[in-house]
């Protein structure tokens, strides 16, 4: 009897479902220069995201986008250890608006679609708190030029699910 009373506790309760997920935009915390044309943007800490560009009018080109969660000698680490990540994405200038860049998927991407995936947001996220924007052609990277698009969880504040003590 106490096992059919569980049973149907549980059937009465509603389908877990995962928290919605939105792409809140970040301002970077820091820009460097770290050499011509190049410059280091650090958001403060790591975060799923991708980055958002502002290019002025008028500039062209391409650039490479270097995304990474740890430093080498004042750069971004290439050849990260362990589970650190880094990867690369390249971008062209040109055109009006906003432009977004974030790296391909990689192997290790499941193919069911992620909370940051294209079916949901439009363009992948990876984790990183560093980005080295190479071939910038507009003259100096201020911080409304580009900024992280993170991948947020809203909190449940104050709510928690109660269950009946079964024994």
């Amino acid at each position: 009897m106490p096992l059919l009373l569980a049973t149907l506790m549980l059937a009465a309760l509603p389908a877990a479902r995962s928290a919605p997920v939105r792409l809140v935009e970040q301002p970077p915390a820091q820009i460097t220069t770290v050499g011509s044309n190049v410059f280091r943007v650090d958001f403060g800490r790591v975060a799923f995201g991708n980055l958002q560009l502002l290019p002025p009018a008028g500039a062209t080109g391409n650039i490479t986008v270097h995304f990474g969660e740890a430093l080498a000698d004042g750069r971004i680490n290439r050849h990260p250890p362990g589970s650190v990540r880094y990867a690369r994405a390249a971008a062209r200038l040109g055109g009006a608006g906003p432009l977004v860049v974030a790296p391909p998927p990689t192997g290790a991407t499941p193919p069911r679609p992620r909370p940051c995936s294209p079916r949901r947001t439009g363009v992948w996220c990876c984790p990183f708190r560093w980005v080295e924007i190479e071939g910038w052609a507009g003259g100096e990277l201020r911080r409304n030029a580009c900024g992280r698009r993170a991948r947020v969880r809203p909190r449940l504040a104050g709510r928690r699910l109660r269950l009946p003590l079964l024994r």
